[in-house]
């Protein structure tokens, strides 16, 4: 049987694997998704700790090569939210009959789906930042697979784990792209963040403009409300890793070894003068890790702009190349005050020395004329700016 612990992902891996459906996953005190087993349908035969990423863990390969890439595709760059190469990867399965599965929106709810027209691809682009659902798509990519189909699947680390060990060992025509991750919120954690923001019903969530974090979301009536992460508890939360899942501050996934036959993430602290790529909307990093990550690199080649770099180079602006977040010291309150008083109340008052900074740009937001005024005085105004310099 499966030993829950506070290192759970909520991956997904237990309950698409049990042969008796014994295993479902439900919301925790804290927000998060946990494996629940009925006793009274477990026969105890140890799938579900086999299949399971952190009581099993995935060995993973050093990249063979490093890039900065973004999509030739203007159109593509331009909607992307770090340089359009997942993009460019899934079309090119797409136009070989496969399948694509990607983390799309539903609402303000992040579920992994399955795409199988380039019409839909827009439904799993750009960048979001909480736990996506994996649902039944494990037993989905099976029976594609089962089919004759290629399928790639797009997840962060823990999710590509969960996949790898559903099906034990590399399987021809199954294609892994693990996405750097800096740690995810619950979908409930999202949740209250939006209520800071809105009474209203949302129905629509985003969370970047190009190379800029910022909350977008769309109510009913079709009105946007639009929030810079510096101005919001919930968003602010996430850039500094104060409000994530348990299991993100002890993930054995961020490190040098990636367990992707491709990993993707943002090119953070690419050294202008060490590239030729002009790159105004983002840039994409590029691992490519394994023998397949390599022919499916060269299939998209000519459909993107890219460049060879170290690995060196992108380490100190993407920590999940060497190690997972630090928890924060206030962490445990912020859980206490969760499970007590609801989600929306620990992310305003659990971490003060960080929110009391939120309050005032949120007032500051307000008074434009003496917002213009405090944005003069040098001490204080990057700390008070809704973007730092």
């Amino acid at each position: 049987m499966i030993k829950i612990t506070e290192s759970c992902t909520g991956c997904f891996a237990c309950v698409s694997i049990c042969p008796l459906q014994s295993i479902s996953l439900q919301v925790n005190e804290f927000g998060e998704l946990h494996p629940m087993i009925d006793q009274t349908k477990c026969v105890d035969c140890g799938m579900c700790t086999k299949v399971c990423p952190t009581n099993s863990p995935v060995r993973g390969v050093k990249p063979e090569a490093v890039y900065a890439a973004y999509s030739k595709n203007l159109e593509i760059y331009k909607q992307s939210t770090s340089g359009g190469i997942s993009m460019e990867i899934a079309k090119v399965i797409l136009s070989n009959g496969g399948i694509v599965y990607g983390t799309g929106m539903d609402g303000v709810s992040a579920n992994i789906i399955r795409v199988d027209s380039e019409k839909d691809l827009c439904l799993i682009q750009g960048s979001k930042y909480v736990q996506s659902h994996m649902n039944d798509a494990m037993q989905h990519i099976k029976k594609d697979l089962e089919a004759g189909k290629k399928v790639v699947f797009f997840g962060v680390p823990c999710q590509v784990a969960g996949v790898r060990n559903f099906f034990k060992k590399s399987v021809e025509g199954l294609y892994l792209i693990d996405i750097l991750c800096h740690g995810a919120p619950s979908r409930d954690c999202l949740l209250q963040g939006i209520s800071l923001e809105t009474e209203k019903q949302v129905v629509n969530v985003k969370f970047r403009e190009n190379t800029k974090y910022c909350l977008s979301l769309t109510t009913s009536s079709g009105n946007v409300i639009k929030v810079p992460y510096r101005r919001s508890y919930w968003f602010n939360g996430f850039v500094e890793g104060y409000i994530m899942r348990e299991a993100c501050y002890s993930c054995g996934y961020a490190k040098t070894e990636r367990i992707g036959d491709i990993s993707l993430g943002d090119f953070w602290g690419l050294n202008i003068e060490k590239t030729a790529l002009k790159h105004p909307y983002g840039i994409n990093l590029v691992l490519v890790n394994t023998p397949m990550g390599r022919a499916l690199w060269e299939l998209i080649q000519k459909n993107v702009l890219f460049e060879r770099h170290e690995l060196a180079e992108a380490i100190p602006y993407n920590h999940s190349l060497e190690h997972p977040l630090s928890k924060p010291n206030e962490y445990n309150i912020f859980r206490k005050m969760y499970s007590e008083f609801g989600g929306a109340y620990a992310i305003q008052n659990a971490f003060r020395k960080k929110t009391r900074y939120i309050r005032i740009r949120r007032w500051l937001a307000k008074h434009e004329a003496l917002s213009l005024v405090v944005m003069k005085i040098p001490k204080i105004s990057n700390k008070l700016k809704d973007y730092p310099d």
